[in-house]
């Protein structure tokens, strides 16, 4: 899908005084990970919220949340590990349902 880009700051990225527009099924997914429940203002209870998870030890919870996140946005989820140190996902956008 294509949409406005942002950097790593949440700061939209311009070029030419205009929106960039790209690819941005990943900016999506990380979007997800990194909102919280409550701050979509149409959406409440969208968001992960992984900030959460630095000091938690429950990773299953965790791997759970991000799937039905991740579903209900429309992802495929295919595969979800998560450590403390690191996310192993390989998801991708149904394009039938967008």
């Amino acid at each position: 899908m294509n949409d406005i880009l942002i950097d790593n700051e949440g700061k939209i990225k311009t070029q030419h005084g205009d929106f960039r527009v790209g690819e941005s099924d990943g900016q999506h997914m990380a979007l997800l990970l990194m909102t919280h429940p409550g701050e979509w203002v149409e959406h409440p209870t969208t968001g992960v919220g992984l900030s959460d998870m630095v000091l938690d030890d429950d990773l299953l919870y965790w791997e759970h949340e991000i799937a039905d996140q991740f579903r209900a946005d429309g992802v495929i989820v295919s595969k979800i590990k998560l450590t403390q140190e690191n996310l192993d996902l390989d998801a991708h956008y149904n394009d039938t349902k967008r």
